[in-house]
């Protein structure tokens, strides 16, 4: 079958509807899935291979939010992935996943061959385990697993070999670290972070990327007009590292400010991870914060960015409730983890309470546009570990960084 390279990016469920129409018709579907990050010479051919198993071939890939190939991946967005993926002749259909493994999206398609590379044969050498969940879920829905046997690449060790992915510090650093601990070492670092109880406090952020084209001048102003394209949203400030935390500890809780109107709290419950529960501050004079992006696709480039906030501090009402439920629970938790973007959560009695409850404190001052030059990390007469990048370190210092005492 033929389908236009603009039509074959759907979603899971629409694809479910398409796969279902298809197979009362006879054709036999073919599941492949992913991450996808770097196309290369392995993927063209075992796509090509898994088309020639069947009809359709319809291609899922991992959403951004749950790649876990290490920091910086994927190198490439999702809406990029897809977009590649689409662009190959052997595939006929295109979707971004909806959960972390493959299991939900099989039981949607319910295809007839669910269909991994040579490399995962051999199942006791996947690591993740869950090529046994997806041989599981492809078998109860009456398909099979099968395997292609085709030269096979690493996306991952392409990136990390022939590519620039990192800075050379950063690379120096990853060199040195992979000398002195072993891959079993830090797993047992990161298992015995599980126990820690972690309170995250700090500005809760919508962040929006609103995707447009760039299709020329206005005529009667020297503006840049731009067709919109797509958006996305994410949970972000506290929100993602409460989220990030929860990764790796059980009981993380989270305390931030929303706003009245335009809260997102619906948006933002759905978004959290189980393990993460939530306080939420709520203050009449403002709505929830919001970072508006607009974004050039093609490059990734942001052309300008809209914010939505109030920054004044907090009224006296909130800031009583703010301190009073941190009173009641900051002796309860092992961490405490402040992340201060500037944005009038945090004034100098509250921090004053934290730094002087926190068993453990470790403080992120953030300096943005909106905040530049006095949201730094001096505000915090305590911290037991601080996490700045090298501008914010130089607002805070009374001095030349270099300079001599």
């Amino acid at each position: 079958m033929s389908v236009h390279t603009d039509d074959k990016i759907r979603t899971v469920d629409e694809l479910a509807a398409i796969s279902a129409a298809l197979k009362q018709q006879g054709k036999v579907i073919v599941h492949c899935h992913g991450v996808f990050d770097l196309l290369h010479p392995g993927h063209f051919r075992h796509f090509a291979a898994a088309r020639r198993l069947g009809d359709v071939l319809i291609v899922t890939l991992t959403r951004d939010e749950f790649v876990n190939k290490g920091p910086g991946r994927p190198v490439f967005n999702q809406r990029l992935r897809a977009e590649s993926i689409a662009a190959l002749a052997s595939v006929d259909y295109v979707a971004i996943n909806e959960w972390p493994t493959a299991v939900n999206t099989i039981h949607r398609l319910r295809p007839d061959l669910y269909v991994k590379g040579s490399e995962y044969a051999q199942r006791e050498q996947d690591l993740t385990g869950k090529i046994y969940d997806e041989e599981q879920a492809v078998e109860t829905v009456g398909g099979r697993l099968a395997f292609t046997d085709d030269i096979t690449f690493s996306s991952t060790q392409l990136l990390n070999n022939y590519f620039d992915v990192f800075s050379a510090e950063a690379d120096a650093f990853l060199r040195d670290f992979r000398q002195r601990y072993s891959a079993g070492q830090v797993i047992e670092m990161l298992k015995a972070l599980q126990p820690l109880r972690v309170l995250v406090i700090g500005d809760a952020i919508i962040d929006e990327y609103h995707y447009c084209k760039a299709v020329g001048k206005a005529s009667k102003s020297a503006t840049l007009t731009s067709r919109f394209l797509y958006e996305e949203t994410y949970a972000g400030g506290s929100l993602a590292v409460a989220n990030h935390v929860a990764g790796f500890c059980h009981d993380v809780h989270l305390v931030t400010v929303l706003g009245a109107p335009n809260s997102y709290e619906e948006f933002i419950r759905g978004h959290l991870k189980p393990n993460v529960t939530a306080h939420f501050i709520v203050r009449d004079d403002a709505p929830t914060i919001v970072k508006r992006r607009f974004v050039d696709p093609f490059l990734i480039s942001k052309m300008f960015e809209v914010c939505y906030l109030n920054e004044s501090y907090l009224p006296a009402a909130q800031q009583s409730d703010l301190r009073g439920h941190l009173q009641a629970v900051i002796a309860d938790y092992d961490v405490v983890l402040v992340t201060d973007f500037g944005h009038g959560m945090l004034d100098r009695e509250t921090i004053a309470l934290v730094t002087a409850s926190a068993r453990f404190l470790a403080v992120n001052t953030q300096a943005n546009s909106l905040n530049l030059g006095y949201n730094v990390i001096s505000n915090y007469p305590r911290a037991d570990y601080v996490c700045i990048d090298q501008e914010e370190l130089r607002l805070a210092a009374p001095r030349p960084l270099d300079a001599r005492a």
